[in-house]
């Protein structure tokens, strides 16, 4: 970061701030990426109830991967993230947005303050003083989207 770029003004500006609480503010400076993939579909777009059980499937056995093999805990999951593809005329669940992971080793996620959407999340990171992030919480997010997906589109 340049010296006296915009973003090494602000964070100087925040680092010295605080909120009206007197909790300091720290400034988390983040990259700028484009990705480019082939187009995905959200799961809500999907019709047949064997498509929706068929992409959740795919999501949990990803998910479950991602954790064990790659060593990364998502901690966004949402309806948003929750997305599909065709492939060979096969609906394929996908987990999208690894934005906000971390490895599983850390205490805390790569942002500062709480990650998730707040509907999906799970009810223990919505305490006060929530815990770390764990496995269980994600699919407790996951199975949050399945109850709103449920109820939202006659699966």
């Amino acid at each position: 970061m340049a010296k006296d770029s915009p973003q090494a003004r602000l964070k100087e500006y925040f680092d010295t701030a605080s909120y009206v609480d007197g909790d300091s503010f720290k400034y988390e400076s983040r990259v700028c990426r484009i990705m480019v993939q082939e187009k995905l579909y959200l799961i809500t777009s999907l019709r047949e109830p064997r498509h929706y059980a068929q992409g959740i499937f795919d999501i949990l056995q990803v998910h479950r991967w991602v954790y064990d093999h790659a060593r990364i805990i998502h901690r966004d999951i949402s309806m948003t993230n929750l997305m599909w593809r065709k492939r060979n005329g096969v609906i394929c669940g996908v987990l999208n947005d690894f934005d906000l992971s971390s490895r599983r080793d850390r205490e805390s996620a790569s942002a500062l303050r709480r990650t998730g959407t707040g509907p999906y999340l799970a009810c223990d990171l919505l305490k006060e003083d929530p815990p770390v992030h764990i496995y269980r919480h994600d699919i407790e997010s996951i199975f949050n989207v399945l109850v709103l997906l449920c109820c939202s589109n006659k699966v």
